[in-house]
């Protein structure tokens, strides 16, 4: 291109620059601009500053507790803007005997653009050449969830303890690939459009391939599960790596389980699929669900320590909603609910008799 000399602002209103950005320029234009990106190590951190004014993503941090008192201005907003990609999900009308709760309140923090659109693998996973690539790492502690919105349109919903991760520089010719640890729920604009760059999320387990559609993620130190709400996806294992020999497609809800031991897919039919999808509303609907689910989601929404000291519990099987307010009040919902002694004490929850 040989003009080293363009600054952040040239680029940021340069028509052919925003096409290339935004993944809409023509064949002659995405030559040009990434031979002018190779040409200069600045042009690369001009490049990646324009971007971001160009496109940037945007991050929405809310808490699990609530706030009683905020609710009323917040709810408007919540409801209007940051989950619009998302309706919210009605209660089914068997969930006749739902647990005692009152509407769960949101904070909302915005936070500063971290990057324009992301291509990603996880960092351990990247060929020696692209060793300098700037990574970015959205993360969220326990009792919290964030949202991250691409400027493709695409939402991801981070529940608590999770992280994903993806390069801070968007290269045209590349995929869009998100690494994620945890949970997250994806709302992904179609993509089946022969000029539309494939959006991928790679787990330890495997990756899921998305066209355009709604989906949740959750990964253990056990496996990987994709629980399909709405659209199309295929996966794939991870076998050290190998090339996958095999793609399962998942319907919408299915759930596809990644198994770790014996790098086994299997895929199962979803009675209802906000079991799987109603942490994203600050609330966990169950659905005939082992004690031993809620026990789980308490550990890994709250980081507190579970000890149940009545085994016969892990025989009883759960159908309502909990609204995921403080901790203190789950406990208070399930002990009301299952006619059970709970307890906390020293950073741990007490199911059952702890003096038994």
């Amino acid at each position: 291109m040989g003009n080293n000399s363009l600054s952040i602002d040239e680029l940021t209103q340069d028509i052919s620059f925003i096409r290339w950005v935004k993944g809409t320029a023509r064949p002659e234009e995405i030559k040009k601009w990434d031979a002018w990106l190779g040409e200069a190590p600045e042009n690369r951190c001009r490049a990646r500053k324009a971007q971001q004014k160009v496109l940037g993503i945007n991050f929405v941090t809310r808490s699990v507790f609530d706030l009683e008192q905020e609710w009323s201005e917040l709810d408007q907003r919540i409801t209007g803007s940051i989950l619009s990609s998302k309706s919210a999900p009605v209660a089914p009308k068997k969930y006749n005997r739902i647990l005692k709760t009152t509407a769960s309140a949101s904070v909302v923090i915005l936070a500063a653009d971290a990057g324009p659109f992301p291509l990603f693998t996880g960092s351990e996973n990247l060929p020696a050449a692209q060793d300098e690539t700037e990574w970015t790492t959205v993360e969220t502690p326990y009792r919290q969830l964030k949202t991250v919105t691409l400027s493709d349109g695409s939402t991801i919903i981070l529940n608590a303890n999770s992280s994903v991760t993806f390069p801070s520089c968007w290269m045209r010719t590349r995929s869009a690939e998100l690494f994620l640890e945890g949970e997250a729920y994806f709302s992904i604009p179609d993509r089946n459009s022969a000029d539309t760059i494939p959006f991928k999320v790679t787990t330890t387990d495997g990756t899921i391939y998305v066209t355009g559609t709604r989906f949740v993620v959750k990964t253990d130190e056990n496996n990987t599960a994709v629980a399909l709400e709405e659209g199309a996806i295929t996966v794939t294992r991870n076998l050290d790596g190998e090339p996958p020999a095999v793609a399962y497609e998942v319907k919408p809800n299915e759930l596809a389980v990644l198994h770790k031991q014996d790098a086994h897919v299997s895929i199962s039919a979803i009675s209802n699929i906000e079991v799987f999808t109603s942490w994203t509303d600050h609330k966990l609907v169950l659905d005939s669900s082992p004690f031993s689910y809620l026990v789980q989601r308490i550990k890994e929404t709250y980081g507190t320590n579970v000890t149940v000291t009545d085994d016969r519990l892990y025989h009883r099987k759960l159908t309502g909603s909990i609204q995921l307010k403080d901790l203190s009040h789950v406990v208070q919902s399930v002990s009301d609910v299952m006619d059970i002694h709970v307890t906390q004490k020293d950073g741990t929850v007490y199911f059952g008799n702890k003096n038994r």
